[in-house]
């Protein structure tokens, strides 16, 4: 069974401030008794799980399509907020689900945990698809379950147990000009990464290999390398779409 859990979470990210957890908390506790709860932020507050424990006694908890329905809400609440504060999100939902089976007269009782197949990507301008999407999620869900118990497992829904929403700032890479290098490998003097002020990022590694510095000072500056290099770039946009690599080639 994969599920998460809050305490070795902590044990490895160490535990959320109150602070912290009042402050990244939407207003959303007047839709029930219970709602999501922030159980790890980490890599200076971009990346969220946010964890909605539903209790024994609700009666929505063994249909899941009634209980996406009753969930939505309060999904949807969280997502909006993320965005506001993260802008642009990538999320996945999550899934715990307690399954029941009568053996011989004893109960047996197993948890399987359900993940989106897809994380989606949200921001101001499509946050009015949250709904769908989570729909979309719920139908994969009850379509495994139900696929399982066609082949004759005898385990059936007794409750959902808990919800996730996993959260990540969304930063596609693009190419550009220079970018510092993590001081990690910074440190290791073994990568050149040329300052260059233009969007011409992948000509300038063609430039260092081509025409290295002779006593290796000063490798990162623009003016150690020709411009009149003799490299024919015809057809080439910059910054260069993946789709033109094989022109580059």
């Amino acid at each position: 069974m994969s599920r998460f859990s809050s305490d070795v979470i902590e044990m490895f990210y160490g535990p959320i401030s109150h602070e912290e957890n009042v402050r990244l908390q939407p207003l959303i506790r007047a839709s029930g008794d219970f709602d999501f709860q922030l159980v790890r932020t980490n890599f200076n507050e971009w990346l969220h799980v946010w964890k909605m424990a539903v209790p024994e006694a609700y009666k929505f908890k063994a249909d899941l399509l009634k209980f996406a329905q009753k969930t939505r809400e309060r999904v949807e609440k969280v997502i909006e907020n993320e965005i506001k504060t993260l802008k642009s999100i990538k999320m996945q939902f999550g899934l715990n689900v307690k399954f029941l089976i009568t053996r011989d007269c004893v109960n047996q009782e197993i948890e399987h945990y359900f993940k989106q197949r897809d994380s989606s990507v949200f921001n101001r301008n499509n946050a009015a698809t949250v709904n769908s999407v989570f729909c979309q999620f719920i139908d994969e869900a009850k379509g495994e379950i139900e696929a399982w118990s066609q082949r004759s497992s005898g385990w059936v829904v007794k409750a959902v147990v808990e919800t996730f929403i996993n959260v990540a700032q969304y930063q596609p890479f693009h190419g550009g000009s220079y970018i510092p290098p993590p001081k990690k490998l910074e440190n290791k003097k073994a990568i050149i990464n040329v300052k260059n002020r233009d969007n011409q990022c992948l000509r300038w590694p063609l430039r260092v290999a081509l025409f290295p510095p002779r006593d290796g000072m000063n490798v990162s500056r623009p003016s150690r390398y020709p411009t009149e290099d003799g490299l024919n770039f015809t057809g080439i946009n910059f910054p260069m779409p993946i789709s033109e690599i094989k022109n580059l080639e």
